[in-house]
């Protein structure tokens, strides 16, 4: 689901993601732009399942200053992801592991840990993927 968000100030975007997510979306992106005239602009990229699509796209043109929403059908292809927990010195962290090759610490985790630890963020990321077996 795609829409061109025109005079509308970035303080927005993370309010319009939060929704979004909250409301059925896998994910949400803001792709700068030139609109007509040569005026800045979003590109609103929502990527949502089928059934949620009518919604969300009633819900943009209601909550953001799209005048008109374009959904577009496609092909998702992905690999399996599971999570794994590790134990680290600031605590336990959650990791998203795909294809056997892929591993990520979860954000909001790691954030949350290094603001109570008073340590950087990427050393509790380092810590985690050192941790991994």
């Amino acid at each position: 689901m795609e829409a061109s968000l025109d005079s509308t100030s970035p303080q927005f975007h993370e309010y319009l993601r939060e929704r979004f997510l909250e409301n059925g979306a896998r994910d949400v992106s803001f792709i700068p732009l030139l609109n007509g005239k040569n005026r800045m602009g979003m590109l609103l990229r929502v990527i949502v399942q089928e059934k949620d699509a009518d919604r969300l796209a009633d819900w943009t043109l209601r909550e953001s200053a799209a005048w008109e929403v374009y959904i577009h059908r496609v092909e998702h292809r992905g690999t399996a992801a599971r999570w794994l927990e590790v134990e680290t010195a600031y605590g336990k962290v959650r990791i998203k592991e795909s294809g056997g090759a892929k591993f990520h610490p979860e954000y909001e985790n790691c954030r949350s840990l290094a603001l109570e630890k008073k340590v950087p963020i990427q050393e509790v990321y380092r810590e985690a993927l050192r941790n991994l077996k």
